[in-house]
């Protein structure tokens, strides 16, 4: 008897992306700002220092008392480069107090009613249920800057990840299936969250190319602020995964180390640490009307294999999503990949329905007996005697 299963197995990495060092650019007295950015895997939307923002808004207290700056919105395309203010307006060094400045992407931050100490700008925040419009959202803090120490150079902002970006593949290590995976999705997911900016120095730019290393460093933290839960779909995949291949689903990947992968549909939503730590895993229960917890979906066709070259493409095993329970503990500034494993063992998930939790697969089970043998019809033989002769030569 063979069963299959879907197995989820999460990989989260911290990754980052070097800076060289910032060049000397201004020597007067003008407020400049250098930009680098953590690493992350390239997309559209996603930026690191091989991929940088275009635009940012900067916040600023004097003093830690009072408001300097305001949402200016600063320009440029290069890293480690003075960028723009596009306010039509410069800004220049008070002469005695000290500025703590505070920066982020494709965000809005709200600056503290009373800038006492250590208040921070805040930042209301909703991902995008559309995947391939959702933003990196990063934020970048420099503070107890000076005229006296800081003048003479650009103020280096290094912006790091607020959100958690989550990628998915596929394997197929089972010879009597054929796969093709259509979808991928996160279920029953927060969508709305307030972060509040570090107050923190964010200076440092990590070095992890290979993506292999993480790091702990200050952040700032995650607040949910409505519990709507969201689904985040990826659909229009047409991925076939056979022979112990493992494949790229929200991204053009052919294997883990193909180093010219470009990302297409991955997530970037809120991380879970929010909700002490991790969420909690959809309970398959006949009696619930809706999903009451978490869960990752693959939407795929499963054929059998009958042998080798010969598939059964007209007796379908499944053609529609699969959901597998699994809780979330995701962190901001990581990256966690997904993959779904066709493979020996379980029920291979459960259909899309949180009121008839079936199995996706059902493995055909014999079940032995055998048949007595049964009394035939009596038949009476005549036996005829017949008599032989013996010859003697």
């Amino acid at each position: 008897m063979k069963k299959y299963l879907f197995l989820a197995l999460g990989v989260a990495a911290l990754t980052s992306c070097s800076s060289d060092e910032v060049t000397e650019l201004n020597q007067g007295n003008e407020i400049k700002f250098s930009v680098v950015a953590d690493n992350d895997s390239r997309a559209a939307d996603v930026y690191c220092n091989n991929n940088p923002m275009t635009s940012f808004k900067v916040y600023a207290s004097a003093n830690e008392s009072e408001t300097f700056i305001n949402g200016d919105e600063y320009v440029g395309t290069e890293i480690n480069t003075a960028w723009t203010n596009n306010e039509g307006t410069d800004r220049f060094w008070p002469e005695t107090a000290s500025l703590d400045f505070y920066a982020v992407v494709n965000a809005e931050a709200s600056i503290p009613s009373n800038w006492t100490s250590q208040a921070t700008p805040t930042v209301a925040f909703t991902t995008n249920t559309t995947v391939g419009s959702q933003l990196d959202f990063l934020y970048a803090v420099s503070d107890n800057k000076t005229k006296t120490n800081n003048a003479s150079a650009p103020v280096l902002l290094n912006f790091r990840h607020a959100l958690s970006q989550i990628e998915f593949m596929a394997k197929n290590d089972n010879p009597n299936l054929r796969v093709v995976v259509e979808g991928v999705k996160v279920g029953k997911y927060y969508q709305v969250g307030t972060y509040t900016l570090p107050y923190a120095n964010t200076e440092t730019n990590f070095v992890s190319h290979d993506q292999t290393d993480t790091h702990t460093h200050a952040v700032g933290s995650w607040a949910i602020t409505e519990t709507t839960l969201k689904d985040y779909i990826v659909e229009g995949l047409n991925v076939e995964v056979n022979n112990s291949e493992t494949k790229g689903l929200t991204l053009s990947l052919k294997s883990e180390t193909d180093a010219d992968a470009v990302y297409t549909n991955s997530m970037l939503l809120l991380p879970s640490e929010n909700n002490a730590g991790k969420t909690t895993a959809w309970t398959p229960n006949a009696d619930e009307t809706d999903y009451d917890g978490t869960y990752l979906g693959v939407k795929c066709k499963i054929y059998n294999v009958v042998e080798t070259g010969v598939v059964s493409e007209t007796a379908l095993l499944h053609d529609g999503w699969a959901i597998i329970p699994v809780s979330f503990e995701w962190e901001q500034g990581k990256k966690y990949i997904y993959t779904f494993n066709f493979t020996n063992g379980g029920n291979g998930g459960y259909e899309d329905d949180p009121e008839k939790p079936e199995p996706v697969l059902v493995p055909i089970q014999l079940q032995l007996t055998v048949d007595d043998f049964q009394k035939g019809e009596n038949y009476t033989n005549t036996m005829t005697t017949q008599t032989q002769q013996t010859v003697n030569p």
